[in-house]
C-alpha cells in the first residue's frame, strides 16, 4: 500500500513538474477561470466613465443600474432607473444614450440587461464596464438612499 502511495506522489510530481517546465519553454499558461462574460447584442457599445461622465453632465445619458434593488439602495448613480435584467422596460424614457452598469467588470448583469434592451427596443444603448464601483473610484456624484 505505502508503495502504492509512494507511486502515485512520484506521478503527481512529474507531472507538476513537466506543467511547470513547459509554462516555462513554451510562455505564459492559458487562463481557464475566466470570468463568465454574457454574450452581447452587436448593437451595443462600451463606454469608459469618463466618457460615461461627459454624458451624465451633457443631460444626454439616461443611466440604468442593473444591480439588485438593495445594492442600488447603497449608493448609485444620480437619477439612475434601477431595472434588473428580467425588469419592467417600459419604465425606461426613450431618447438619449441608455448607459447601463453593475458592479463592475466581473458582474454580467449589465451586458444581459443590455442585450435584453437592444431587443426590445431601438436606440443607442453602452455598458459602463468599470461599473459603480469605477465611477466611485473617478470621485463622480453618487446618490445613496439616505439622501433621497
Amino acid at each position: 500500500m505505502r508503495d502504492a502511495l509512494l507511486g502515485a506522489l512520484a506521478i503527481v510530481m512529474l507531472g507538476t513538474s513537466l506543467g511547470l517546465l513547459q509554462e516555462q519553454l513554451v510562455g505564459p499558461r492559458l487562463e481557464l477561470m475566466q470570468p463568465y462574460r454574457a454574450p452581447v447584442d452587436q448593437r451595443v457599445g462600451l463606454v469608459d466613465v469618463s466618457t460615461a461622465f461627459a454624458l451624465f453632465q451633457s443631460g444626454k445619458g439616461v443611466f440604468v443600474d442593473a444591480r439588485e434593488p438593495e445594492r442600488y439602495a447603497e449608493g448609485h448613480v444620480p437619477g439612475a432607473v434601477n431595472l434588473q435584467p428580467d425588469g419592467e422596460l417600459a419604465m425606461l424614457p426613450y431618447g438619449g444614450t441608455l448607459v447601463i452598469y453593475c458592479d463592475g467588470a466581473e458582474c454580467g448583469a449589465s451586458a444581459r440587461l443590455a442585450d435584453h434592451l437592444a431587443q426590445q427596443r431601438t436606440g443607442k444603448i453602452v455598458i459602463m464596464p468599470a461599473g459603480w464601483p469605477g465611477w466611485q473610484a473617478a470621485g463622480y456624484p453618487v446618490m445613496d438612499g439616505s439622501r433621497e
